[in-house]
């Protein structure tokens, strides 16, 4: 799945967020050419995240979450290798 992709599955989700978990931001963009371009972007804060995450209704959202959750918090020996790893 690639970054907009994401960011739509997001901006379906927005109703789940709390008001205090999330915030609209209006952005110009000024060209070189003098052309300029307003958008408006969903800020979710991290504990947004984690809700979107552990509510979510699909598997895949929460296994792929915590799969990168529990390689991060794997101990480490003093080779360097992971402790999981056989090394």
């Amino acid at each position: 799945m690639g970054p907009g992709q994401a960011g739509v599955d997001v901006a379906k989700a927005d109703p789940r967020l709390d008001e205090d978990e999330k915030a609209d931001l209006n952005i110009t963009e000024v060209s070189s050419n003098g052309a300029s371009q307003r958008r408006e972007v969903l800020i979710i804060n991290e504990t947004g995240l984690y809700s979107l995450i552990l509510t979510s209704r699909k598997t895949a959202a929460v296994t792929h979450a915590l799969g990168r959750v529990t390689r991060a918090s794997q101990p480490v020996t003093r080779s360097g290798a992971s402790a999981s790893s056989g090394a």
